[in-house]
């Protein structure tokens, strides 16, 4: 993300207006600024990993899960991202016909599918990673090692939580 220099004072305004919303007592405003930062990240992200892989954020979503973790369940997958199952669907199936993916039955619950990532899946991931890298390091410029190292923490102690809540079908 490159900030501009502006001198019309836009940046001067737009920290002048966050800083007001921000110092509200407004209950929900961590949940406001989340998804505030969340839709940051998705503007500059999604746009090119279309534009350039072909893929779409849940399509991403379930390479990186199965890039990270090995092979998973689509339910695993919904519990991780947080997406719901028809989503998950759609793009596992995308994926499917690419060949990024390899879909197994489960043999206790004909119902389950493992996912897992084919060697073309995690060359195409690791092709898409340093965009992901390169984004990340713009929108956290701003923090040290410590801070960052604090939100990671964070993320992942409130990643962990919202795993356990039933995604929204």
């Amino acid at each position: 993300m490159k900030r501009s220099k502006a001198s019309d004072g836009s940046k001067e305004r737009l920290d002048e207006l966050q800083a007001k919303l921000w110092a509200s007592q407004s209950e929900g405003q961590i949940c406001f600024r989340m998804c505030i930062f969340g839709n940051f990240f998705n503007l500059l992200i999604l746009p090119k990993l279309e534009r350039d892989f072909d893929m779409l954020r849940d399509d991403f979503n379930i390479l990186l899960c199965l890039a990270g973790a090995g092979k998973l369940t689509g339910t695993d997958i919904c519990r991780i991202v947080g997406r719901p199952r028809n989503s998950i669907s759609r793009c596992a199936e995308r994926l499917l016909k690419r060949k990024l993916i390899r879909a197994h039955a489960v043999s206790r619950d004909k119902r389950q599918t493992v996912f897992e990532i084919t060697p073309d899946g995690r060359k195409l991931y690791r092709a898409m990673l340093p965009h992901m890298v390169s984004l990340e390091e713009q929108m956290l410029a701003a923090l040290d090692e410590r801070e960052r190292n604090l939100l990671g923490g964070l993320l992942t102690k409130l990643n962990g939580e919202f795993g356990a809540l039933e995604p929204i079908a």
